[in-house]
């Protein structure tokens, strides 16, 4: 028994401790990425089984058990803890002038499953096929008339709509938005040009169709995680640039709003101004998990690995290709005339995109627009997807957004 208590209070005390871990080589962030991710979204686990584990100790007099117990308690409470104020934070948006819709409506506990319409063809992709998405229509009560546009991550090359986002999409519908989760076309049989214009096409699509499921023209809200973060951040703050129009279709990009988790926001300050010798480029064991991660398969189903992803989409290195990259940071775009956006990232992140986000976001209040930036600390990139039902930092961040949107309407 005592060994098992022991077990337990150590696992737990183990698994709160890896979120306090920051090694300083980048390689060490990179092997600690999915750790800290599991590590952060069992916060309600590991505090728990430290408890169980300090009560039992005490009751039968084993005090290591019942002192590692706490410390795993003590972990995860400082864990928690240090979750930003939500509330507090979307509290500082300036009072909108005009009617609203009624006060904001809670998500239920147990939010219906709505009826998802899957792989609706909603125009031409760019590589000449059907660009294809799932509609989450508002389930149950009335419509909020909120449209969003929700593009996915993994670095512009994998994964696909509808990874890791029903529980999400699922709270969203039941507060009575509706939700256009787009498979936009992956390098390379896209540049990253398309993938914006391909958004935006999913934009006209909602403007012109969202009515029929309840929600308006002029409250089309983008949103996205990681690269699909980049994404809709271009959309919404360039809708102008002639070089993310979608062909063959024209209107209005424009949005009512804008939300990014952990977005690539300076691709020149990510890559290394100099695309060699930088402090914050990734080091050699970092970069290897990223070329497996990022991998793709050619046309004879071969693995196909980068030694540098940005460089050979881009086409070159920040100093080859200046423009280029000028052209794909959305923090080139932010200012005045942007959307309200809210910016939700983690402090850890392993792509160390938290210092340029915080740049942006300051450009942003400057310029007057109304922008919320909140950082979790401890947290890792994707802490959204991860165990959202149970993570403390995924519910704090799904809260946002909700408060965001009944902000909006």
């Amino acid at each position: 028994m005592k060994r098992c208590l022991r077990f337990l209070a150590t696992s737990a005390a183990l698994l709160g401790a890896v979120s306090f871990v920051r090694p300083r080589a980048r390689g060490g962030e990179a092997l600690l990425w999915l750790p800290k991710l599991l590590a952060g979204a069992l916060v309600p686990v590991s505090g728990l089984s430290g408890a169980l584990a300090a009560l039992a100790g005490a009751a039968r007099r084993d005090w290591v058990s019942a002192g590692i117990g706490a410390l795993a308690v003590g972990l995860a409470a400082k864990l928690a803890g240090d979750i930003p104020d939500v509330d507090r934070a979307l509290a500082a948006l300036p009072e909108r002038a005009g009617p609203s819709d009624g006060p904001e409506r809670k998500g239920a506990a147990a939010p219906p499953r709505p009826r998802v319409w899957r792989d609706l063809a909603i125009g031409r992709s760019a590589a000449g096929g059907e660009l294809r998405a799932d509609l989450w229509p508002p389930a149950g009560g009335a419509p909020s008339g909120i449209g969003i546009v929700y593009a996915h991550g993994s670095a512009w090359r994998v994964g696909d709509k509808d990874k890791g986002t029903r529980t999400f999409f699922r709270r969203l519908s039941a507060q009575g938005h509706l939700v256009l989760d787009v498979a936009y076309t992956l390098w390379p049989r896209a540049t990253l040009p398309q993938m914006v214009a391909e958004v935006n096409r999913a934009i006209l699509w909602l403007k012109e169709h969202g009515y029929e499921y309840g929600a308006r023209a002029d409250r089309v809200v983008l949103m996205g995680g990681s690269a699909g973060g980049h994404l809709v951040l271009l959309a919404a703050y360039a809708p102008d640039q002639p070089a993310f129009r979608p062909e063959g279709v024209s209107g209005d990009t424009s949005v009512r709003g804008v939300v990014a988790f952990y977005p690539p926001v300076d691709l020149a300050a990510m890559q290394g101004e100099s695309g060699g010798d930088s402090s914050r480029q990734l080091d050699r064991v970092s970069r290897a998990v990223a070329e497996q991660l990022f991998a793709i398969r050619d046309e004879a189903g071969r693995r196909r690995v980068s030694a540098d992803i940005l460089a050979e989409m881009l086409g070159g290195s920040p100093a080859e290709v200046p423009d280029t990259y000028r052209l794909l940071s959305p923090s080139a775009y932010a200012g005045a005339g942007s959307p309200p956006t809210l910016l939700l990232q983690g402090t850890d992140d392993v792509f160390g995109m938290a210092p340029d986000v915080r740049r942006m976001h300051e450009s942003l209040c400057a310029a007057g627009v109304p922008a919320v930036l909140l950082e979790f600390p401890h947290t890792e990139h994707a802490f959204d997807i991860i165990l959202p039902a149970i993570s403390p930092v995924s519910r704090a961040s799904t809260r946002a957004v909700e408060r965001f949107l009944a902000w909006l309407r």
